[in-house]
């Protein structure tokens, strides 16, 4: 059995000499909550949400729609950690900052959901949560290097002053709800973007846009329209009279005088 990334923080957080953990909270308990911490980021990742962690930053998704010609768009669609600003300049850690458009709608981690999922109370998953992001806090702090795992989605690492969430090739796929992603970078018009990641079925076009670059556009039915009979405007005293025109007969001996308007000029 592996053991878990996260143990070192824990064992750090549990057995400081001001932890705010009961004593009666074991490093497993701890863990576990940890455990659902991801699990709730994960689930709302999913639904197009963003998670806040007070303290420690923002998981959201980004989302770009890029013009490749013939009428066809690209949607890319990553997710991405954007670090607490406060975090950062208390620590003196730079980040790669996103322009983020407020599309994606950010909800607080839900402590009393995790409380109530592992059956304990919610202060103790809390104060668990904060004593964690205190330890990390403290090791970029002192070692200049930190790292946090989120079970199933990555690993957050400080190194050097430079802070970046490396997310697993597992939870991008997850993200894409796809079995296969195209792991081939893409330029996006700005530097330092050699982590994107393109879903092959991100492209916005015809089911056959892999084969041809021909666009086809849907088949439109043709649809019978009334259309009215030709007709003349006749003037009978002070009021005027629509009257159809009969059709001409197939034998042109056969018109009548009646048939035949004479115009007097």
């Amino acid at each position: 059995m592996s053991t878990d990334p996260n143990l070192p923080l824990v064992i750090e957080a549990k057995d400081c000499k001001y932890t705010l953990i009961p004593k009666t909270t074991t490093h497993e308990e701890v863990l576990q909550i940890w455990r659902d911490v991801s699990g709730f980021i994960t689930r709302r990742l999913l639904k197009k949400k963003a998670v806040n962690i007070t303290g420690l930053g923002i998981f959201t998704v980004l989302k770009r729609k890029l013009d490749i010609g013939n009428n066809g768009k690209l949607c890319v669609q990553r997710p991405i950690f954007v670090l607490s600003e406060k975090f950062a300049q208390t620590h003196g850690v730079t980040y790669t900052k996103y322009q983020l458009l407020g599309e994606v709608p950010v909800t607080q981690l839900n402590f009393a959901a995790i409380a109530t999922d592992l059956g304990i109370e919610r202060s103790v998953v809390e104060v668990c949560v904060k004593e964690m992001i205190g330890v990390f806090a403290r090791a970029v702090n002192t070692h200049r290097f930190g790292e946090m795992a989120f079970n199933d989605i990555g690993r957050l690492v400080v190194k050097d002053n430079k802070a970046k969430m490396k997310f697993s090739k597992d939870f991008l796929r997850l993200m894409d709800n796809s079995n296969v992603i195209n792991l081939i970078p893409i330029p996006l018009g700005r530097p330092r973007t050699s982590d994107s990641f393109i879903s092959q079925n991100s492209v916005l076009s015809t089911p056959n846009s892999n084969k041809s670059s021909n666009l086809v556009l849907p088949k439109i039915e043709r649809t019978e329209v009334w259309e009215r009979p030709p007709s003349v405007v006749s003037n009978h005293g002070a009021s005027l009279v629509l009257s159809p025109i009969e059709p001409l007969c197939e034998n042109i001996a056969e018109v009548t005088e009646a048939n035949v308007m004479i115009l007097n000029l």
